[in-house]
């Protein structure tokens, strides 16, 4: 399926990796794919966190709903969850919504087509 109308959203940078963020225009995904640098490298606690929450975000249930529900993992570093959550919170059409639980609901909208 050909990308149209997508943008990119550099996310969970830490190291010599970085996951990149790309909504498709048609089908509402938010797809994920991780770069890394020339020298492959074991993830840190950031990049850990970050593929974890990428596969709760791709997955197929929070795709069809556009929502997903994140907790903080206990071995997590509290500024690392507050990092990553701000880098996704500065997407243009995501809400994030903090719940009484420890969780934070986010949801996605799709983009009006010009």
């Amino acid at each position: 399926m050909p990308l149209r109308a997508f943008f990119l959203h550099r996310c969970c940078e830490r190291s010599h990796s970085e996951i990149l963020y790309a909504r498709t225009a048609d089908s509402g995904i938010i797809s994920v794919a991780k770069q890394t640098a020339a020298t492959p490298s074991t993830p840190g606690p950031y990049e850990r966190m970050g593929i974890r929450v990428q596969k709760i975000i791709n997955s197929p249930t929070a795709q069809k709903s556009r929502a997903a529900l994140l907790f903080r993992q206990p071995d997590e570093s509290e500024d690392d969850w507050a990092q990553l959550l701000e880098e996704i919170a500065e997407n243009d059409n995501v809400t994030l919504a903090w719940r009484d639980d420890g969780g934070v609901q986010i949801f996605w909208t799709l983009p009006k087509e010009d």
